[in-house]
């Protein structure tokens, strides 16, 4: 199959479109290279699925929930022993999403590979040692320029527990990210924190655009996009212009508004169309699909992307590289992606 027809078949399943009913292993392959069956469960659900397709989503489903209900439990034992001692955790990405939109649910239909905790920097040390003391071990640690300060595992967990120190992001940016204001309590036991849904549009903008760096190379990561739908439907809503205001430079506004026109074409995301008015956003959504499709045309449509920015780059540039990065350093990084697509 395709680049093109995974990427059409997985958008038409995800708004519950017929077409995408059409070809029912495409869109199981599709879905299964995303990372996002078990999110079709919900999108399907006016459609009549036949017999083996559904057994096998359910299927998956259900080896997901259970995967994530022993995270869950490995997020909320790590949550009481940083509370021990004394620090309150912020959850981030799947665990934050699914605190906030489905805290009462005992599964989500999200596939996750990890756990996230963010802590304050100068709290970093006394979170590793409750952490430790409570039978963690320390699979490796970061330096302090990173947004990680260290991945740690415990015998009989399925997955990590990241221990950031802020947000993964450019540094510049994500620093920006005031843990008291733009969080709030998370409704599960313990002591400890979840973004609000408009934070956590924006922080998955940042991850995905410049920490992972997709507004440069493109590509999608549809798990992502589909994050930023179930953030979009919210019960209590979006604080859109509040989301409008958070990017500090032009450059980052259009980045993110890239990302919610992906969102809004691949995963149906409910963003206002009042929004989406401006014309580069969905340039650079083209380019990211261009880029996607014709890996070849990767590092070219960069350059376009750049030129496009050109005006902004002088605003955004102390945003987008660390202290002393010349243009130069920064398209070699960028050229040793490969300008390989994200995850589809």
């Amino acid at each position: 199959m395709s680049r093109r027809s995974a990427l059409r078949v997985l958008s038409d399943g995800l708004h519950g479109r017929t077409r995408a009913t059409r070809d029912w292993m495409a869109l199981i392959s599709a879905a299964n290279g995303a990372l996002v069956t078990p999110a079709l469960r919900g999108a399907l659900a006016a459609h009549e699925v036949p017999e083996d397709v559904a057994a096998f989503i359910d299927m998956v489903s259900a080896r997901n929930d259970e995967r994530n209900q022993l995270l869950r439990t490995m997020l909320l034992d790590a949550t009481a022993m940083l509370n021990t001692a004394g620090v309150t955790p912020v959850y981030l990405k799947g665990m934050a999403i699914w605190a906030a939109c489905r805290p009462d649910a005992v599964s989500y239909p999200r596939m996750m590979s990890d756990v996230d905790l963010l802590v304050r920097p100068d709290e970093t040390q006394k979170a590793i040692e409750a952490l430790t003391a409570g039978g963690f071990k320390i699979l490796k640690r970061h330096a302090e320029h990173r947004h990680e300060a260290a991945d740690l595992w415990r015998d009989g967990d399925v997955g990590v527990l990241d221990l950031h120190r802020r947000p993964p992001g450019p540094q510049a940016l994500t620093v920006l990210f005031d843990r008291d204001a733009g969080a709030v309590a998370a409704p599960w036991p313990g002591e400890a924190r979840i973004p609000s849904p408009t934070h956590q549009i924006y922080l998955t903008c940042l991850h995905d655009m410049f920490h992972d760096g997709g507004f440069w190379r493109g590509g999608f990561d549809v798990r992502h996009l589909c994050d930023v739908a179930e953030l979009a439907r919210h019960p209590d809503g979006v604080d859109w212009d509040l989301l409008m205001s958070l990017p500090p430079t032009r450059l980052t506004r259009n980045a993110m508004l890239s990302q919610l026109v992906a969102a809004r074409r691949i995963a149906a995301a409910p963003i206002p169309a009042r929004l989406l008015r401006g014309v580069f956003p969905h340039l650079h959504h083209r380019r990211h699909e261009a880029q996607y499709l014709t890996p070849a045309l990767g590092l070219p449509l960069a350059l376009l992307g750049i030129g496009l920015e050109g005006l902004n780059l002088r605003q955004h540039w102390p945003y987008l590289a660390p202290a002393g990065t010349s243009p130069w350093e920064l398209l070699k990084g960028l050229a040793q992606r490969r300008f390989l697509p994200n995850k589809i």
